[in-house]
This record gives C-alpha cells, structure tokens and sequence, in this order.
C-alpha cells in the first residue's frame, strides 16, 4: 500500500495546494536599484517594480511580482507618466519599470465605508526612469 502511494504521488506531480514558484521574488536588479517586493519603499530609493495596463484603462497597476500579482500593496502616481506613453502593443503586456521615490504618503481609508474598520492607504509618488518589457 505504501508502495502504491508513493508512486501515485510520484505520477501526479506536486500536491494540489502547493503554490508554483515565484520567479520574480528573486530577480536581479541593476546595481543601486532596490527590486520592489511590497516592503516600504523610502524616499530616495531607485526601485524597479512590474508594471502592467489593461486595454481601455487608464491606469497603470504596479505588482511586486508577475506571478503573484498583488496590486493591492500601494497606490503608485508617476509625475513625469506622459513621457513614457504606451502602445497599443503594450496594454496587457509586463513591463519592468525603474524609477525613484519622490514622496511617501499614508492616508487613513474606512474599508468598507461605514464600517468603523480602520487602515491605511500607502502612495508612492515616483518618477519613472526607465522601462522594458519585462522577459519570460
């Protein structure tokens, strides 16, 4: 019977609730570059982050990761977007985008209105460096 398991276990791969590798998380960066994993990001801080724009939206989402996509981590404003306008071709598409924080903000949010629960909102205003599109 343990025989039995073992390679029934063996044939179908990795259990069912173990999570797929997050190639992202352990990237390199250029030097001085800070890759963005979530954890706060200073004034100051030269960071690349994913980027990505959905077709007929006008905001970009900033990930810290392409596979396990958390646009919930900070809100990011971009001072100089309209130099780095993207295609067509882009929308849907990963960039890797470098940039520097220019100023931090925390602003207390109500979730859901009404609800007396309390927390907060962490935006990053930021000026963008420079992008590519991300590899595979």
């Amino acid at each position: 019977m343990t025989q039995f398991l073992l390679i029934l276990i063996f044939l179908m791969g990795a259990p069912a609730g173990a999570a797929p590798k997050d190639r992202d998380s352990g990237r390199t960066v250029g030097e001085g570059t800070t890759a963005y994993t979530g954890a706060r990001l200073a004034v100051g801080t030269r960071a690349e982050a994913f980027l990505l724009q959905y077709q007929g939206h006008s905001e970009w989402r900033v990930s810290p990761s392409r596979y396990a996509v958390d646009f919930d981590t900070a809100n990011f404003q971009f001072r100089n977007r309209s130099q780095y306008p993207l295609t067509a071709p882009q929308m849907g598409v990963w960039m890797r985008a470098n940039f520097v924080v220019v100023s931090v903000a925390e602003t207390p949010v109500e979730q859901p209105a009404g609800s007396g629960n309390w927390g907060w909102v962490l935006t990053y205003e930021c000026d963008l460096q420079s992008w590519v599109v991300a590899g595979r």
